[in-house]
């Protein structure tokens, strides 16, 4: 039962971050209006952009090497 106490901490953290982003969610609506949605959703986007090009060139090289298993 070693795991228990770090997926109660996995499980509470997963809901403060949903609630969380529902929060900002409603304080952006309520002060900017719907519009401000696809803006932040674009700049939240840029840098998880970066972050998966990045990824995709050192986690999956194009080529494989030889002689390894």
């Amino acid at each position: 039962m070693a795991g228990a106490p770090g997926q109660a901490l996995f499980v509470t953290v997963c809901n403060a971050c949903i609630a969380g982003g529902g929060a900002l969610g409603g304080i952006l609506l309520g002060s900017f209006g719907p519009a401000a949605f696809p803006w932040t959703v674009l700049t939240l986007l840029l840098p998880v952009l970066a972050v998966v090009l990045a990824g995709r060139a050192h986690a999956f090289p194009s080529r494989r090497l030889v002689g390894t298993a």
